[in-house]
């Protein structure tokens, strides 16, 4: 029971931080997509394949996407402040975040998100997004 129970609450706890990261929500949960980044709160790419491409999505403004910030990094027992301005963190699942606000990010707050992918790329997959050439694969 008291199993259940903990299931229970770490998957509402799951539920709670996807809920409240905004627009990144669906770029964390699609699988295909390696890597985050934003680039102030109307800016965010995604990596997918290989390539970054812009994403059409925004945050309403610079106070959400420092609320999403300080959650993610909250998430692992991190903070970023006026008086920390930078952080790296690994998130539970593996993910490297990469953070940096005003001060130092003196164009508005930066953030990158690494994701893992569950299957790594093969040297095939290497070739065909043109990472490695059919001579240096062979």
């Amino acid at each position: 029971m008291t199993t259940d129970l903990a299931s229970i609450a770490a998957a509402e706890r799951l539920d709670h931080y996807l809920e409240n990261l905004g627009p990144l929500r669906a770029l964390i949960e699609d699988q295909t997509i390696t890597e985050i980044m934003v680039v102030g709160p109307d800016t965010i790419f995604a990596e997918r394949g290989g390539r970054i491409e812009p994403t059409g999505l925004s945050f309403r403004d610079e106070n959400e996407l420092l609320d999403v910030i300080a959650l993610i990094v909250g998430s692992v027992g991190r903070r970023v402040d006026a008086e920390q301005p930078v952080c790296d963190a690994r998130l539970l699942d593996g993910s490297r975040v990469a953070v940096s606000i005003p001060p130092v990010a003196v164009n508005g707050p930066l953030l990158t998100i690494r994701k893992f992918r569950k299957d790594p790329f093969g040297v095939d997959d290497l070739v065909r997004m043109g990472t490695l050439t059919e001579e240096t694969a062979a």
